[in-house]
């Protein structure tokens, strides 16, 4: 006997294999005109040499820089809103395990420390499952440091 739960599993598993072949046959046409991206170009020629680790890897990275994507997000969406930032430079890296923000801040402010830890506290808090964590690190200007390499500078846009 057939339950109404297992017609509606198994139509969503259908339209998901329907929608999953029509992707392909796109990214097939696309391949074959020449138009792919680079991404989708790679991806598909390690998979069919059965690069499978280099796949899983390229994957593992995508799946980082959209974690970071939005663990930044989430961050400057926890520090409160004023007329004007206290800070002169924000900067992001990523490593293998850290999404490092970097602050200059334009002079010592205690409360706006806090906050910036808060809204540390609060995306590592949510974010355990990626395998990132956030980690702040403050200076003042005064300290006179350059931001380190491999940064990306985010405040002020270039």
């Amino acid at each position: 006997m057939t339950s109404t739960q297992d017609i509606h599993v198994s139509h969503n598993v259908t339209e998901f294999i329907d929608d999953t072949i029509a992707s392909l046959e796109i990214d097939k046409m696309n391949i074959g005109l020449g138009v792919a991206n680079p991404y989708t170009v790679d991806f598909f020629s390690k998979l069919s040499a059965g690069k499978v680790n280099d796949v899983f890897y390229q994957l593992s990275q995508e799946i980082k820089k959209n974690a970071a994507q939005e663990m930044i997000r989430q961050f400057l969406s926890h520090l409160p809103k004023l007329k004007e930032l206290p800070f002169n430079r924000l900067a992001v890296g990523v490593d293998s395990s850290y999404l490092r923000v970097w602050v200059e801040m334009n002079e010592y402010n205690e409360s706006w420390e806090r906050d910036l830890y808060l809204a540390e506290a609060f995306v590592n808090s949510k974010s355990g499952s990626v395998g990132l964590q956030l980690d702040v690190f403050i200076i003042e200007k005064e300290d006179n440091f350059s931001i380190p390499s491999g940064y990306q500078l985010l405040y002020p846009s270039k």
